[in-house]
């Protein structure tokens, strides 16, 4: 089993599990729009955050405003835009530092927005980096590429100490699956405490994220960000791997998919995927006809899903299901998969 610990076909995240969950303090959420960087600068421009007559201050609300649309801009593909969220993020942190307390109360929570905005954009550039790890690397790569991480775990610690509920399930959630990242890419990380602190982590992050939601009466965003931190507390479950834990992994992957089936979400791709591999870690772990047929149709399904919704995942997922065929030794069915057909 142990090679499938580390897939070489991660599941993609959603973007549920990857944007910052931060809102202005005027208490627009930029997140229940179509279009979430006009909703931003309406949010900005709205509560005059631009009219203070403190110059300073007038700058570190620039600062965040450019660090929350640049990231939305890299998630709407602009690649080059989320190197310049975080050092806008960093920028408006080094003010902060350097003024003292005055200025971080005028700021109030949208400082710990801020930092939130820091620790999840270092997050998603770690992700996107961290394949790098695994390669013929240059010396200075893997202290580089780390890095991220270690900012991502700083930002989020201290963003979690804002009273914001969502704010503070977000960066738990960060810190959460950080360190799941760390236990799989990080010497320095691997023992059996790692894991756990991030599981334990996500599971505070999901209790106050499903208060969020409770006293919200349903918010988008608070739902968008109880689904997002679910999914990684799956995804640390699963890493775990043992089979209590992908029960809980994989019934938090179905309730996610049955509410966003009742709120009308979309259903994606890379939540398909993972619900997947949890079926197919499982029986690999109990070796259960009922597990494999279960594995097989949850492949199927995020095939299908992937190919109507995102093609590149598709094909991770038949690569993923592939080499499983090749390695039990299914030769008809992994010939098939090599022809793009899965099921």
């Amino acid at each position: 089993m142990t090679c499938w610990k580390r897939p070489t076909s991660r599941p993609t995240p959603s973007r549920s599990s990857s944007a910052p969950g931060c809102k202005w303090n005027c208490g627009i959420s930029w997140r229940s729009t179509d279009n979430p960087v006009r909703q931003a600068r309406l949010a900005l421009f709205s509560a005059s955050l631009l009219d203070s007559p403190d110059p300073l201050l007038r700058r570190l609300h620039l600062l965040l405003y450019r660090g929350i649309t640049s990231f939305m801009d890299y998630e709407n593909g602009a690649r080059g835009q989320l190197d310049a969220a975080i050092e806008a993020y960093l920028e408006l942190d080094r003010i902060v530092k350097a003024e003292g307390q005055r200025v971080r109360d005028a700021l109030g929570e949208g400082y710990h927005s801020a930092l939130l905005g820091l620790a999840t954009a270092c997050c998603v550039r770690y992700d996107v980096s961290r394949e790098l790890l695994h390669g013929d690397l240059r010396p200075e790569v893997e202290p580089e590429t780390l890095a991220d991480l270690d900012l991502a775990v700083a930002a989020a610690e201290r963003a979690a100490a804002g009273s914001e509920p969502v704010t503070r399930a977000s960066a738990l959630g960060v810190i959460g699956m950080c360190y799941a990242y760390r236990y799989e890419d990080d010497p320095r990380y691997q023992g059996r405490k790692t894991i756990d602190k991030a599981v334990s982590q996500l599971r505070k992050a999901v209790k106050l994220a499903e208060e969020a939601v409770r006293q919200t009466r349903g918010a988008p965003s608070a739902v968008y960000n109880v689904h997002g931190i679910r999914d990684r507390l799956a995804g640390a479950l699963s890493i775990r791997d043992t089979l209590p834990d992908l029960d809980e992994a994989i019934a938090l992957y179905v309730r996610n998919r049955d509410e966003a089936a009742s709120r009308g979400l979309v259903k994606t791709a890379g939540e398909a995927a993972s619900l997947a591999m949890a079926y197919m870690r499982r029986w690999l772990i109990t070796r259960e006809p009922a597990d494999l047929a279960r594995a097989r149709e949850a492949h199927a399904a995020a095939f299908a899903v992937g190919e109507a919704t995102h093609l590149p995942l598709a094909f991770d997922v038949a690569a993923q299901w592939g080499t499983m065929a090749w390695k039990e030794g299914w030769w008809a069915e992994a010939g098939a998969l090599t022809s793009g057909q899965l099921g």
